[in-house]
This record gives structure tokens, sequence and C-alpha cells, in this order.
């Protein structure tokens, strides 16, 4: 049977069954103390001039039960667990031998109860079929040597029945424990592997997230060093452009953003993944930070003919937050409901919780609710997962990685808070952010700034041109800012809404046609 396993599945499968037989020793140390005493009810009955030795016998039997169940606890006991299951199937059998010859020998009635002996304990402290041989064989040897010693056997037709049937009750024993342990070991080997192949995922999904991490900076190290040249020729450094040039410098431009948040999601997601994200916390006036963050986009939204508004209840405290963090919620949420929400309103609350209990400390909030799409009622629960997307076809309208609402989730989690998701299709989102006021006591070991960051400026309406003028990444290259997010998706976004004619190949002013006389056309 284990002659093809594995050593480490033999010896794992070893290991259980000690284990097992602790468990088992111990209910069959209190099950044999209870039916040695209560079967003691009949001896007054059957035998009253044999009473006082076969309670003696019967005491004997439950003060050794109750010592095994002792010893079982013990680190020798514990070691040895199925030696004493053992001595304690010997103790019940031989005792009820013992009470067969004290009796009338092979014609006594107490010869059925070692059969019961043997049959119960199968089920109770299953054991080998090698074990439950050596058992069985001295139980036999037990009960037919005196009887073949002493000679008084005055009907032979009692003793061949009863050795029949003790004959064939240990054969199905012994047969039982066999097949038994068999089953045992099958059942073992599908957990066992089943649990070996589990580690083996979980092993790849590390080497997948490390390669993830990896590869994601590798590409972002070349990455900023191309975005720094194109920010020059995007901010005119390097002296003024012709108008098509700057089409083109300002379409690499963006991509090349677009492709850094993209690998920043990866980079966070595996972060996250691999439990070496960190706290950085630093004082944040929520009403401030949303307010600033919702004015970047703005215009975005105004390219699309959505409203886009701010509401800012009164009496939330300046309190420490991942600053980073919370800026990847919030112009993650915001992205997600400018892109799919077609006509109407956006509206961003910030306030505190009301419901919020002293015992858990007060809570802040702070919701992005719009008139979009909304997400059909069976993918609600699933939305936060790693890579689901409402629409996973290979022609979806609407792009992205899958990514953003996981690390969302990952973001507020992280930063011991918790989002809220209600949605109704074709009517619109809610997406609640609910905060802790006091982080910095719930990780008092979390890197903690004390340099105040410098407020942006609301964002004017002014062409996409100054702006880019104005726009410089001065302090972290290898992150994309909020405004640089915002002008990304306005840049993005035609006059109608929808994606931009530029990235289509079209201009402005051209209009798709056929192909003219003598003229091959192409469309990608």
């Amino acid at each position: 049977m284990t002659n093809a396993m594995s050593p480490e599945l033999v010896q794992a499968f070893e290991n259980e069954q000690i284990a097992k037989a602790q468990r088992d020793t111990r209910i069959g140390a209190i099950i044999a103390s209870i039916l040695f005493s209560l079967f003691g009810l009949l001896d007054p009955f059957v035998y009253p001039e044999h009473l006082s030795e076969l309670l003696t016998i019967r005491g004997g039997v439950v003060v050794a039960s109750l010592a095994i169940f002792a010893l079982s606890f013990t680190t020798p006991g514990k070691q040895h667990s199925r030696v004493l299951g053992m001595i304690l199937y010997l103790v019940s059998t031989l005792s009820i031998v013992m009470m067969v010859h004290l009796t009338e020998g092979y014609l006594s009635p107490y010869y059925a109860g070692i059969n019961l002996a043997l049959i119960v304990f199968v089920a109770i402290l299953p054991l080998d079929g090698l074990r439950a041989g050596i058992i069985c064989a001295i139980t036999y040897a037990a009960y037919i040597i005196p009887i073949i010693v002493m000679g008084n056997v005055d009907d032979v037709a009692i003793l061949l029945n009863n050795n029949f049937f003790f004959l064939s009750t240990i054969v199905l024993v012994v047969l039982s424990s066999h097949f038994a342990t068999r089953l045992r070991f099958k059942e073992f080997a599908a957990r066992y592997n089943l649990a070996q192949a589990n580690e083996e995922l979980k092993t790849l999904d590390k080497l997948k997230s490390d390669f993830f991490a990896n590869v994601s900076h590798e590409v972002r190290t070349p990455l900023t060093s191309i975005l720094a040249p194109l920010q020059a020729f995007h901010s005119g450094d390097f002296g003024e452009i012709t108008e098509e040039q700057e089409k083109i410098v300002a379409q690499m431009y963006r991509n090349s953003l677009k492709l850094l948040d993209m690998i920043n999601q990866m980079l966070d997601f595996s972060r996250f993944e691999a439990g070496k994200a960190q706290l950085r916390l630093s004082s944040v006036d929520l009403h401030e930070f949303v307010d600033d963050t919702v004015s970047l986009f703005q215009e975005v939204a105004q390219q699309k003919g959505v409203e886009l508004r701010s509401i800012t209840e009164p009496g939330v405290p300046e309190i420490f937050l991942d600053r980073d963090k919370l800026e990847r919620v919030l112009t993650n949420l915001l992205r997600n409901a400018i892109k799919f929400t077609e006509e109407g309103s956006i509206t961003v609350r910030t306030g505190l919780v009301e419901d919020g209990s002293q015992e858990s400390g007060q809570r802040v909030f702070m919701e992005v609710e719009d008139t979009g799409i909304g997400i059909p009622e069976d993918h609600v629960p699933h939305i936060m997962e790693r890579f689901r997307q409402v629409d996973s076809s290979s022609t979806r309208r609407y792009e992205g990685t899958g990514l953003g609402l996981t690390i969302v989730n990952e973001s507020v989690n992280f930063m011991h808070g918790i989002v809220r998701v209600w949605s109704e299709e074709s009517v619109g989102s809610l997406f609640r952010v609910e905060l802790p006021t006091n982080l910095e006591e719930l990780v008092p070991e979390a890197f903690r700034e004390r340099r105040k960051r410098e407020r942006r400026r609301s964002v004017t309406p002014e062409s996409i041109r100054e702006r880019r003028r104005r726009t410089r990444r001065t302090e972290d290259f290898v992150q994309v800012a909020a405004d640089e997010l915002a002008l990304m998706e306005k840049e993005m976004l035609g006059a109608d809404g929808n994606h931009s004619q530029e990235e289509s190949g079209l201009h402005s002013s051209d209009e798709p046609r056929g192909p003219a006389e003598n003229e091959d056309r192409i469309l990608l």
C-alpha cells in the first residue's frame, strides 16, 4: 500500500494516526469504564456465587481504563498512543476471558461479551490490520488454551459453535481493520496531495507577485527617464514647436503617464499581496483634500457634460491618514465615476459617520455617488476582486486593468477602514469609504510625517496649452499626481465626451469618409 508512496506521505500519515490514536484511546477508556460498570448489573442475576470476583475484575478494568486515560495526556503516552490503545483493547477483552473461565468456561454466556468487545473496539479504537490481528490472537489464545489444557469438554458441539463464531469475529475484525486503514490512508493521501498542491500554488502565486513587482519596477525605471525629456518638450523648454509636433508630443506624454499609472497600480497591488505595503501617516484636512482633488477633475467632468460637485458636512476634524493611499482611493473612484457616467451628476460627500460607536472610535466617511450605468446586482459582491471587470469581453467599451477597485479596497483596509457599495443598473452607483479618526493610535508603529504638504491650488478653467506649460513633475518622477491624472483624462475625452478623435487617428477637422478616387485608406 505504501511502497509506491513517498516517505514524506507515509510519515505524515503515521503522525496523523498517532494523533488520532490519542483521541480514540481517551474515548475508548471512558466508554470501557462506563460499559464495564453497566454490565456489572447482570452479575447478581447470572452468577451471584461469583459476584465478588466478577466485581473485582470489573473494578480493575475501570481503574486500568482511567489510568490509561490519564497516561494519554503525558508525553510518553502521546508518543506511544497506539500502544496504549492496544493495552486498553487487551485489558477489556482479557478481562472478559477471565470472567468466562471463572464461571463456566466454554459454556459461559459471557463468551458473547468477547465478540462484543472486539466489534465495539473496532469502531471506537480503529487500529491497523497487524495490531488488530495481534490483539485477536492473544485474546483467542487466552480463551482456547485453558480449555484445551483443562480438557473438561462435555459438549463438543457448543465448543465448536462458539469457536466458529469467535474465529469468524476475529476474521471480520482483522479484515475490517485492514480495509479501514487503507481507506483512511487513501483519504489522507488525497488531503495531503491537495494541501501540497495548495502550497505549491501559494508559492507560485508569491513567485508571480514577486516577478510582477520586479518587472513592473524595471519597466518603470526607463519609463520615468522617458517622461523627463517628454515633459521638457511638452512644457516648451526646448523652444516653440509646431502645432502638429505639439499634438504628437502631447499624445506621447499622455500615454506615458497612462502607462506609468498602470505600472504603479500593478506595483501597489503587488505590495499589498506580498504584505510589503507601509503606512505613511500625515495630518490631513479631509474637506480641503477632497475639495482640491475634486477641483482637479472639474474640467474633465465639464467636458463630458457631467456635473461634479463636492459637499462637505461640518465637524470633521483634521486626522492622520496615508495621503498617498487616500489620493489613490479618491482619484480611482472619481475616474471610474466619470468614465461610467454619460449624463447627470457626480457628488462627492465627506462627513462624520453618525452611528460610529465610542468603543471602536469615531469614523469619517467619503463617498462618491454617480448617475451612471450602474453595476448588475450579481456583480456587486465581486467588484473588489482583482482583475474583476463587469464587462470582461475582448470588445469591452471601457478599458482598464481591473485593479482600480481592488487597490481602493486594499488601501482602505490597510488604513483600518471599510468600503461599502450600493448600485443599481441604469440608475447609478455609490461608493462609501469609512476611515477611523484615530489611525495613529491603531497603528502606532506607522511612519508619521511631521511636515504638512503644501495645499494644491484649485484648478481654474484654462486652455490645455497653458496648463501644459505650468504642470511640472518636480516632486516624484515615479508617481502620477492627481492633477496629471485629471489632465490625462481630459485630453483623452473629445468634445462629445467620448474618447478623443486624436486617439482614433482623426483630427477635429476630419470627418470619416470613404476613400477618394485613386486613394486607398486603411482604418486601424
